[in-house]
């Protein structure tokens, strides 16, 4: 019964995280189709948190959710290089995908599952985006968080990738560590309420303490 109320709680913080994200590239996304140029400035943090829910997708084992996660981040990354007149199909493209997002997003919450229809007719409606099919096993980021740290391989690439990716897009430096540190204390005072409701307080406050933790946060980084 723990077990079941952990996975629980676990995934209300990945959804929280990632309507989070996806308000943010809905936002970035409207500016983009009202004529607002692509600008590092507005197009970086968009890049930034597409490419944080593409991993907490594939970590949570939501395998369609990251794949799209990955071609936004895509798209995004290569918007600003286009001119006026190629930028109308993948504006729309990137509002499609928001789109799509947001009902996975609904259909997990709901039972804890992708619709992988509406991710095929996505498919379907953008070919040019996902011609390359993209392996994803749904059970990834479980198997690598039982193996006991033996995949150093896969250890080694993604510290690849991250130093070729901050050596490219350097000026995201800024807007990824604050994201970063408050993911850490978001997973900190999350494991903090799972220890105690173990032994005391009933795990339907966890939701909620996580939830006023992560407000308070931005509230004090607002201030």
């Amino acid at each position: 019964m723990l077990e079941e109320q952990d996975n629980e709680f676990i995934l209300g913080i990945f959804l929280m995280e990632a309507w989070e994200t996806v308000a943010a590239v809905e936002e970035g996304v409207r500016r983009l189709a009202a004529g607002e140029a692509p600008s590092p400035e507005l197009v970086t943090p968009l890049v930034v948190v597409s490419h944080r829910l593409k991993g907490a997708a594939g970590l949570h084992g939501y395998p369609a959710v990251s794949a799209v996660a990955l071609v936004m981040e895509e798209v995004l990354e290569a918007l600003p290089a286009t001119t006026d007149n190629e930028r109308s199909r993948p504006i729309q493209a990137l509002g499609d995908m928001v789109g799509v997002v947001k009902r996975m997003l609904d259909s997990i919450g709901a039972d804890g599952r992708e619709n992988t229809e509406i991710v095929s007719e996505l498919h379907a409606r953008h070919p040019e985006l996902f011609a390359a099919p993209r392996p994803l096993s749904p059970a990834t980021g479980t198997a690598r968080a039982g193996n006991g740290g033996t995949d150093q391989g896969e250890v080694d690439r993604m510290l690849t990738e991250l130093d070729r990716f901050f050596a490219e897009h350097a000026d995201s430096v800024p807007y990824f560590v604050p994201e970063a540190a408050e993911h850490l204390d978001v997973m900190t005072r999350s494991l903090l309420v799972l220890e105690q409701s173990s032994t005391a307080a009933p795990m339907e406050g966890g939701a909620a303490a996580a939830g006023e933790a992560t407000s308070r946060r931005r509230g004090d980084q607002s201030a």
